[in-house]
């Protein structure tokens, strides 16, 4: 999967990879990150647990393998969750 190029002027908003409705990317600076994500049981995948957060997943590609990878190893060490 190729890896997105965002900037915040570029897209704010996406249509919900579920329900196609159109919903606002989270915002870092206005939004609470734990409002909208949660990390797998396993600790390696971000979970979006709202629209906003389900969206920022998908349009991000927040879960592909090289990011995936991290976490893994962090786990290990005990390291991880940020």
């Amino acid at each position: 999967m190729a890896r997105p190029s965002l900037t915040s002027q570029q897209k704010q908003a996406v249509a919900h990879p579920v329900t196609g409705r159109v919903v606002s990317l989270y915002h870092p600076r206005q939004q609470e990150r734990r409002e909208h994500f949660a990390w797998s049981q396993d600790l390696t995948l971000i979970l979006g647990i709202t629209p906003t957060g389900r969206a920022t997943v998908d349009q991000l590609a927040l879960n592909r393998e090289d990011v995936v990878n991290l976490p893994r190893v962090l786990a290990a060490v005990g390291n991880h969750p940020p």
